[in-house]
């Protein structure tokens, strides 16, 4: 999400359908508004050719006649353009009422974790979103702000700790990292444990305050947890070692920071976590089973989305580089990107290497990235990655992606913009995606 587009994002805000969506068939269906200037057309049309050969009483009769045989079929705000998948996929609502739809995370024991904006850290569990949330915090909830992030343990729940990135609003606005201990469904009482407490974002932002947070956190493959976070709208801070905006924070899973992270030796305090820098708005985080390459997607300004391979001591480049412009041998260049025709913001991901495909074989191993603003899924291949190829359109406000052990994808949609007066509050849903004609 980004303030910077807050003009363009009414426009595709639309119920989730009920029902499971087949194929790629179009909406043939008219909105209002079309209908209504596509009648005032025919009207003035049917009336000014009438008028060169009837009477002004007759012209209007004609004209009138024309109209109503006008074949119109206007839809109404609850009947908006189904989604759009490839031939033999379907997809179907696992649960609604999501408020603030931001990230999520997979148990192995078939739990979903749903970061809701405003706080609360919700489980959907059997199919159902549970009554009670996992855990209620207290946090700076305005325009991007709130509860962004949550990972899960390696091994949980055997290691039943839940790791979390919130902003907290005393005593200003500041990124916390910490992590709960699991009861269950409901976080142990007072098991908090606060790994970093970041700056006051109020001395360090840009134009637009609460913009540019960041997003998903993950586990890497060396077990070490990785957090971006965004650069306020604040441009420089994104290349400081002194300051953690605009970077990617690694931890070891105790909260401590590891001896051989990239900065380490010249830097203290907090910004020894700092393992990457150059970065906008990374919102979208993934990690590949068995190669452990991380992708992170960075949300582009006025030129380009990226999508960017994490890599210890990277510099990618903002605010003095964004997609291909980034021509400076210090930068590390982006993997994929693209234009403002393509896309305006680009989210989640999530690589396809489940433990039972259901997907098609040319699936496996691609990486799914979704444009919250554009409403579609695309896929790629991690070998090739230049080239991306389309996979889901008019999904409403995607803001992560995750794959189920048996091959499902998970779809988190927000269907509202950022936390402000227009917010639309319970809007988000949890879809899933299935390969259903094999």
């Amino acid at each position: 999400m980004d303030q910077e587009r807050a003009d363009i994002e009414a426009p595709w805000l639309h119920p989730v359908p009920e029902v499971a969506a087949r194929g790629s068939t179009p909406n043939t269906k008219r909105s209002p508004e079309t209908s209504r200037s596509i009648a005032d057309i025919v009207w003035r049309l049917a009336l000014d050719v009438s008028r060169l050969a009837f009477s002004p009483p007759q012209a209007i009769l004609l004209a009138s006649l024309v109209l109503c045989f006008l074949p119109l079929s206007p839809v109404t705000a609850d009947d908006p353009p189904p989604i759009q998948l490839p031939s033999g996929f379907s997809i179907e609502t696992i649960c609604d009422g999501i408020d603030g739809a931001i990230t999520m995370d997979l148990a192995r024991d078939g739990r979903v974790f749903i970061c809701e904006q405003l706080g609360t850290l919700r489980i959907v569990k059997e199919g159902k979103l549970l009554a009670e949330p996992f855990l209620r915090l207290a946090v700076d909830d305005w325009w991007e702000r709130g509860l962004i992030g949550v990972a899960l343990h390696p091994k949980f729940p055997d290691e039943p700790y839940v790791y979390i990135h919130y902003v907290a609003p005393k005593p200003f606005p500041h990124h916390v990292i910490s992590r709960f201990t699991a009861d269950g469904d409901r976080a142990r009482e007072g098991s908090e444990k606060i790994f970093i407490e970041g700056e006051n974002q109020d001395l360090h932002v840009g134009n637009y305050r609460g913009a540019h947070q960041g997003g998903a956190i993950r586990f890497g493959a060396d077990g070490k947890l990785y957090v971006p976070i965004g650069e306020h709208t604040a441009r420089d801070p994104a290349q400081s070692l002194e300051l953690i905006s605009g970077k990617i924070l690694r931890f070891n899973d105790d909260g401590s920071i590891p001896a051989d992270n990239p900065f380490y030796a010249q830097t203290t305090g907090i910004y020894r976590a700092i393992y990457a820098r150059g970065l906008r708005n990374p919102y979208g985080l993934a990690v590949q089973p068995g190669t452990g390459r991380m992708f992170i997607n960075d949300v582009g300004q006025e030129l380009f989305e990226e999508i960017d391979e994490a890599a210890p001591g990277a510099n990618y480049g903002w605010p003095f580089a964004e997609g291909p412009a980034n021509n400076r041998p210090e930068f590390t260049k982006p993997i994929h990107f693209y234009g403002r025709k393509e896309g305006i913001c680009i989210s989640g991901g999530a690589f396809y290497n489940p433990a039972h495909p259901q997907f098609p074989a040319e699936y496996v191993g691609k990486y799914f990235f979704a444009d919250f603003n554009t409403q579609w899924i695309r896929t790629l291949d991690p070998a090739h990655p230049e080239k991306a190829e389309p996979f889901a359109q008019r999904l409403p406000g995607t803001t992560d992606l995750a794959v189920t052990p048996d091959g499902a994808l998970l779809v988190l949609v927000r269907n509202t913009f950022v936390h402000d007066d227009k917010y639309r509050a319970k809007s988000g849903s949890l879809l899933r995606i299935r390969y259903t004609n094999p």
